[in-house]
């Protein structure tokens, strides 16, 4: 069945929906690593944290328009703003899920729908210290990498 089928079906299915969040994506090792691989890697990062976002939105949105209000939230990734080691391609599409939003928002700002991104970092109850999701090498740019020491404002274990 074509994406746009599935999309339709999908939009019958759920009913009237007034709030979409897009919360999905990964950021794993597959793909990432830009000189090593190549597009069948990276379409995997596309489909997980770009594609997805596309469709549902487009699944969902004409009823939004329709109504006159809604709201469309996307999750993004604080690795849209700033360089992140080893993740070139999933800091890619997180940057398109922003500009994405920025200017879908702008589209159906006077329709009444609403389009918002987040961009979080790891989350705070993580234990995570950068050393220990960065890798040792240089170390000279942890500080930029987390400037408060640690993942999400955590300070990580004693």
């Amino acid at each position: 069945m074509p994406d746009g089928a599935r999309g339709a079906e999908l939009a019958r299915g759920a009913g009237e929906v007034h709030i979409q969040i897009e919360n999905v994506g990964h950021s794993l090792a597959t793909g990432n690593d830009f000189l090593a691989n190549g597009p069948d890697a990276w379409y995997e990062l596309y489909a997980v944290n770009l594609r997805h976002v596309l469709l549902c939105t487009r699944s969902f949105v004409d009823g939004m328009i329709g109504r006159g209000r809604g709201s469309i939230v996307n999750l993004s990734s604080v690795e849209a703003f700033r360089a992140i080691p080893s993740r070139p391609v999933y800091a890619a599409f997180k940057a398109a899920v922003t500009g994405f939003t920025r200017s879908l928002a702008v589209d159906l700002g006077n329709a009444g729908v609403r389009v918002n991104a987040i961009a979080p970092d790891l989350p705070a109850p993580l234990p995570v210290r950068f050393s220990d999701w960065v890798p040792p090498h240089p170390p000279r740019h942890l500080p930029g990498w987390g400037p408060v020491g640690a993942c999400g404002g955590h300070p990580g274990p004693p």
